[in-house]
């Protein structure tokens, strides 16, 4: 249920993360990997509490069972602050499980997550309107459950205390707990008050999987419940944070019509994906690489087009998100998504293996372009097709025709022509967006 991208001048781009206001949703935007925090000395003792008991002296803390158990939704105005950008946001959830949150600009919604009981849906810019499936929509279940804040353990595969240790400055119960789904989290409760203080974990948000740390403050009264009004992200690698404050809650007042499904959108599809497949001209059978795949999102959705007879090769260059594809494919049963690592020089692809490949927003990264054009022809079948999709650059700042996360699509042209491609046709405007445009190019065939 990923859903703002919020561009900024770090590594690979930008990524977004999802992470829960107990009770409710709230997807943010976010950078590459990890929790920054300064490790404390911890204290293992032989009279520690069991997780549940931790996890009952904080239901008491905020408010109790029944005072949880009496309301039955809410409705909750948010503002996001980062390095790069800012922005409104708005959160509705209620009972069991149904959520819908999305941002705003200059009072227009520019993406949206949401899950209505059964079908969890994202509108997003990198990937437009698409309805959840897999381990993402049992995610966005997840994540939806309004009552989340009584830790039923139902819901969770296993509950443990690990140790009393120190963060943020507070002792704190250090708690494991592994969802359904298979998610693992480390959640900090202060040993004094019983409030949850922060928590870590690993997240996947669209494309992107990544670890944070998420610290909780100034918990305020609504409706007999403390819910913390502050949060701040994160992450591995990036020397900034990110802070959501709680602008306006209401409770109990949330229309059933808010968490509809957006128009145009069906059980099941994905427009965007449709476009691709018709792109690529995927056929049962083929063999595909997606290039640069990050955590398999498109990988997994052309496995899932492809009968078992065909292939997704699914390449990234960071470890971390080959695991996550390997994954995602082994909690979905598919058996024709195979992950490969790779850099910034080599595909890790076999010769003449591809009938089609794919990259989507990866060649403006290339660093030395002319070696992974000759690496992607190497893979191609003759006759197979490379389609590009990216976003054009602009500006006076342009480096070799490549601006930040961009590139000039006659300058990319012209490079994959002079590795040895043919050009097939260049689409600009794609998928309806002014800057972006799609290229389609193939490796000649023996006969040409």
């Amino acid at each position: 249920m990923g859903i703002a991208t919020i561009r900024g001048n770090v590594a690979k781009g930008v990524v977004m993360k999802r992470t829960m206001f107990r009770g409710f949703l709230v997807t943010l935007a976010a950078l590459t990997l990890a929790a920054n925090r300064t490790p404390a000395a911890a204290q293992a003792t032989a009279d520690m509490p069991e997780a549940t008991e931790v996890l009952a002296r904080y239901v008491e803390a905020i408010g109790g069972r029944d005072a949880i158990l009496s309301h039955d939704s809410r409705h909750a105005r948010l503002f996001f602050k980062g390095p790069f950008a800012e922005a409104e946001l708005f959160v509705y959830a209620a009972k069991p499980n149904k959520t819908v949150m999305g941002w705003e600009s200059e009072g227009e919604v520019t993406s949206q997550s949401g899950f209505n009981g059964e079908v969890g849906w994202s509108i997003e810019r990198d990937f437009g309107a698409r309805i959840l499936v897999g381990r993402e929509l049992v995610r966005a279940r997840e994540a939806a459950d309004f009552y989340a804040d009584l830790y039923d353990p139902e819901g969770f595969s296993s509950m443990e205390t690990i140790e009393l240790t120190e963060f943020e400055g507070k002792d704190c119960y250090k708690l494991k707990l592994v969802s359904k789904s298979g998610r693992e989290t480390f959640e900090y409760f202060d040993a004094e008050s019983g409030l949850k203080i922060g928590s870590e974990g690993r997240n996947q948000s669209g494309n992107y999987a990544f670890e944070s740390s998420e610290i909780l403050a100034d918990y305020e009264d609504f409706g007999g419940v403390l819910i913390p009004t502050k949060r701040i992200w994160r992450y591995k690698g990036w020397p900034y944070e990110q802070v959501v404050t709680v602008t306006s809650l209401e409770l109990d007042n949330v229309s059933d019509t808010v968490f509809a499904l957006p128009a145009g959108l069906e059980k099941g599809s994905w427009p965007v994906a449709d476009a691709i497949a018709e792109l690529i001209e995927l056929k049962p059978g083929q063999t595909v690489a997606d290039i640069g795949a990050g955590a398999g999102l498109m990988s997994l959705e052309l496995a899932r087009r492809l009968d078992p007879t065909g292939q997704v090769l699914a390449t990234e260059i960071d470890p971390d998100l080959v695991g996550e594809i390997r994954a995602q494919a082994a909690f979905e049963g598919l058996k024709n998504v195979s992950p490969v690592l790779s850099d910034q020089s080599f595909t890790g692809l076999p010769a003449v293996c591809c009938d089609a490949i794919l990259l989507r927003f990866v060649y403006h990264e290339f660093t030395e372009p002319e070696i992974m054009n000759a690496e992607m022809l190497r893979a191609l079948r003759p006759g197979g097709l490379v389609a590009v999709i990216d976003d054009a650059a602009e500006g006076d700042s342009l480096v070799n025709g490549r601006g930040n996360h961009n590139i000039l699509p006659e300058v990319l042209i012209d490079e994959m022509v002079a590795s040895g491609f043919e050009l097939v046709r260049r689409e600009d405007k794609w998928d309806g967006r002014e800057s972006r445009f799609a290229v389609l190019l193939r490796r000649p065939s023996d006969n040409d």
